[in-house]
């Protein structure tokens, strides 16, 4: 990517994290060099924010960024959580917890019932599992 290039960033949504007491994920998307990016940034309160974690993409060059250790349960996870999504909303209860939060749109949900409430109400849609290619790092 070009040095000094200028990114025009588009949307941004945040929501608590359970890492630390005042931690957050924020997640930004916008246009980079004439490509899409997105950046998840997972930032945990010492008396000032750090950076805990940050994922950064630019386009869809690489589909499946994982490291070799995860890929496996990344696979695993997406493929549940989609097909599931796509056939019965109400068991994707098991995994969200008391201090799970959920944000879709403008809506932020916090805990696994209302989380779990609010998923039938979503659009619906029909996954592809063969659109999973696990690359690893």
């Amino acid at each position: 990517l070009p040095p000094g290039s200028m990114h025009r960033i588009v949307t941004v949504d945040a929501q608590p994290s359970v890492v630390g007491s005042g931690a957050l994920l924020v997640f930004v998307t916008g246009e980079y060099v004439g490509q899409q990016f997105s950046e998840v940034f997972q930032l945990v309160n010492s008396g000032s924010y750090y950076i805990h974690n940050d994922i950064f993409r630019v386009g869809n060059t690489n589909a499946f960024n994982v490291p070799e250790a995860a890929k496996d349960v990344a696979k695993q996870f997406i493929e549940f959580y989609y097909s599931t999504y796509s056939s019965n909303r109400a068991a994707l209860l098991n995994i969200y917890r008391p201090n799970s939060c959920y944000s879709f749109e403008q809506t932020q949900l916090q805990g696994a019932q209302d989380i779990a409430n609010k998923l039938p109400q979503l659009p619906g849609f029909r996954h592809d599992p063969t659109s999973i290619t696990a690359k690893p790092w």
